[in-house]
């Protein structure tokens, strides 16, 4: 990403795109915090895909009554221990998902494994107990085009395109206003 390119995302932006901000958290647990990570649209909704699958196990353990055998416990417990490890060495985020997941896909659903995930997310601060905010409203896809080809109207310096499109989203029953820290969208 390149400020001068253009190219450069805000959490903002994701936000208005309708996506959960922990996303892009997840996001960047798909790579080492010492490589390259390569932003996509595709790639911030596959993390949400996955934000999502991820809640949802929590719920159906917390709700779960399966009985746990001791080997169960055992496999639990190897399980945290490999988790901490990746932790410690170096920060191995996309090997402690895995762990993660290999929980979150255990095949008894038990509260215990409900405790363990929270404990998890005490690491990767995911908020895994909480539900997304569902009264945020959904910005519609034609206002969202609309705010793009402003975006481009802007990089461009064609004022009086950006003004007319502008406009248009005030039309629509949106204020928008370009502040130091990039665009911002509110309902009016």
């Amino acid at each position: 990403m390149s400020k001068s390119l253009g190219n450069v995302y805000l959490l903002k932006d994701i936000i208005n795109k309708g996506y959960d901000p922990l996303t892009y958290k997840l996001f960047c647990y798909s790579g080492h915090y010492r490589n390259k990570l390569n932003f996509t649209w595709e790639g911030i909704e596959a993390a949400s895909k996955s934000l999502e699958r991820l809640r949802n196990s929590y719920k159906l353990n917390v709700n779960g009554n399966d009985e746990l055998t001791n080997e169960d416990k055992e496999k639990i417990l190897k399980i945290e221990e490999k988790f901490h490890s990746a932790i410690n060495d170096d920060m191995n985020m996309t090997l402690a998902m895995s762990y993660v997941w290999e929980l979150a896909r255990f095949e008894k659903k038990n509260k215990e494994i409900a405790k363990m995930l929270l404990k998890f997310d005490t690491v990767l601060g995911l908020k895994i107990d909480k539900e997304p905010d569902k009264n945020k409203e959904e910005i519609p896809e034609e206002i969202l085009k609309l705010i793009e080809q402003r975006k481009i109207a802007r990089q461009n310096k064609d004022w009086a395109k950006s003004d007319e499109l502008r406009d248009l989203i005030n039309n629509q029953g949106y204020d928008i206003k370009d502040t130091a820290n990039g665009m911002e969208l509110k309902r009016k």
